[in-house]
């Protein structure tokens, strides 16, 4: 296993909150995918995960040596089952900057409270069973 890249993000909660207040669905459902909305909004503090969520799609980007506009946020995607690590799941475009930065997988690690998330992520070049590009 070789390490890629590694990217991480800090994002007031505030910040996020005010987004949404201001631009409502079109913020939503440009930034979260159906999957990542409903498990968002399903939670006790809801925007501590959109904010979670909102750094770990910064956090995998700049891994992969991209953190610049035009990359559409709902091609990275959180998913979070059973397992206690967030999986990071790429679509479209987001799949090609991967392939083409040698990324085939992702460590992802998010944490919040009322102010703040963060993340950080790890790019992988793997073959393991995990591998989320492919």
């Amino acid at each position: 296993m070789e390490i890629k890249g590694l990217g991480s993000e800090i994002v007031e909660c505030s910040r996020i909150g005010k987004m949404i207040k201001q631009h409502g669905e079109l913020f939503l459902t440009r930034v979260y995918s159906e999957r990542e909305l409903l498990f968002c909004q399903r939670r006790t503090r809801a925007l501590e995960y959109f904010s979670a969520f909102w750094a770990v799609k910064e956090a995998t980007l700049k891994s992969m040596g991209y953190a610049g506009q035009g990359m559409p946020r709902t091609l990275v995607e959180v998913v979070i089952n059973t397992d206690p690590r967030p999986l990071v799941l790429l679509h479209g475009s987001a799949k090609l900057l991967a392939r083409t930065a040698g990324v085939a997988d992702f460590i992802a690690s998010l944490a919040h409270c009322r102010a703040y998330a963060s993340a950080t992520v790890i790019a992988i070049e793997s073959g393991n069973a995990r591998a989320n590009v492919q």
